[in-house]
């Protein structure tokens, strides 16, 4: 684990002065991009999400937009950086293991990362949250959370309410999450083959 830690600081150290910056926009700043991307959509849900809970106002936004917006974009960046950044970089820097480096697995990783945290965790949390408040200022009829079945059926409800607004949204952050993957296993393939070629930095 600490050789990898190594040659992670290594590598970012170079990404971050490599020239020109747009040669490795992807690798510098994609993750921050997908990140942004995860907490609009999940902006977009909230919203979704408060209106079918009849929470219009500002009631109860900053409980709500902790949960949603927040932790989602956090966690992304969390588990691109364990599943993607960390064995892309790894991959391309370690003779053992490029062998085994799958580009098309790590892009669908990828876009399957952005659209968990951009839609399956937003959607989640915007039910418990929203539900939450809603049960504080009566603004909707909320089952209790034993009757299991009921919930269920909120829970289909709420999300067959923006089931369209859903659907484009999962498809925006695979595509999103996927050709930022994309252009990342391309960029660390330059810098790794302009290195070995010419070594300019070290």
């Amino acid at each position: 684990m600490s050789v990898i830690n190594e040659v992670v600081k290594k590598h970012r150290k170079v990404v971050s002065s490599w020239h020109p910056q747009t040669s490795v926009w992807a690798l510098a700043h994609g993750a921050t991009m997908s990140a942004l991307c995860v907490a609009g959509s999940s902006y977009m849900v909230l919203i979704r999400m408060r209106q079918f809970f009849n929470l219009y106002s500002q009631q109860y936004l900053l409980g709500t937009l902790l949960p949603v917006v927040i932790l989602p974009s956090a966690g992304y960046i969390i588990l691109q950086d364990a599943f993607v950044d960390r064995k892309l970089i790894s991959g391309f820097s370690l003779p053992e293991t490029r062998k085994s480096l799958c580009s098309t697995c790590l892009e669908i990783r990828g876009s399957f990362i952005q659209m968990v945290s951009g839609v399956v965790a937003p959607v989640l949390f915007s039910v418990s949250s929203c539900a939450s408040a809603s049960i504080s200022y009566r603004t909707f009829p909320v089952p209790e959370f034993t009757k299991y079945r009921k919930v269920f059926g909120l829970v289909c409800k709420a999300c067959g309410s923006f089931s369209s607004t859903l659907i484009l949204l999962t498809l925006a952050n695979a595509v999103v999450g996927g050709f930022i993957t994309e252009k990342m296993v391309e960029q660390h393939a330059l810098v790794s083959a302009t290195r070995e070629t010419m070594n300019p930095l070290k």
